[in-house]
């Protein structure tokens, strides 16, 4: 599935394309179990100049993860999918904020199943953003990396960035620098 979520832009702060140049260079990892969708990913990080690398599942994206941290080139950002096999996204976030090592990474979940009560369990697992697929528009995704970089960068880590699909019934979102506030 292409990878939809539908954001709201205050009118006074910039967006992230605007912003792209401040994004560029940030690492990021690819985390789902379906290729065509990092597939799909892949090819919006190389647009935005965005080095990248994927992982299958959750002990692959680990792994990766820690050689980053090992060389001295942690990743900044990591995308990833909920469903996958094994370890789903909620557990590989758990571990990850479990770890020192990686309390700057940005987590950006990735869904396709949208329950009800989902984000806020992500919000208390350590994601950083909710999205939902198919995301229909490529610079929902680059608002989010620059909303929730720029959360990590401010330490503040306890509010979630939720972008539901238009015809979500509940309306989450969580201010960041380029979101209007809707709590729900």
């Amino acid at each position: 599935l292409p990878v939809a979520a539908e954001a709201t832009a205050s009118a006074d702060a910039p967006t992230a394309v605007s912003q792209l140049g401040e994004l560029r260079g940030l690492r990021m990892l690819i985390v789902d179990d379906t290729e065509p969708n990092r597939r799909i990913i892949a090819a919006h990080a190389r647009r935005w100049g965005m080095p990248f690398e994927t992982a299958v599942d959750g002990s692959e994206a680990l792994q990766r993860l820690d050689a980053a941290h090992r060389s001295g080139q942690p990743f900044d950002i990591a995308v990833i999918d909920y469903l996958m096999p094994e370890m789903d996204g909620e557990q590989l976030c758990r571990q990850l904020r479990g770890d020192a090592r990686f309390s700057d990474l940005a987590m950006i979940m990735l869904t396709s199943s949208a329950q009800r009560g989902e984000a806020q369990r992500m919000l208390q697992a350590g994601y950083d953003a909710y999205l939902t697929k198919p995301l229909l528009r490529a610079s929902r995704l680059l608002d989010a990396i620059a909303d929730c970089r720029a959360k990590r960068l401010a330490g503040v880590a306890d509010a979630l960035l939720t972008m539901p699909t238009p015809s979500s019934a509940t309306r989450a979102m969580v201010p960041g620098p380029n979101a209007q506030a809707g709590i729900a």
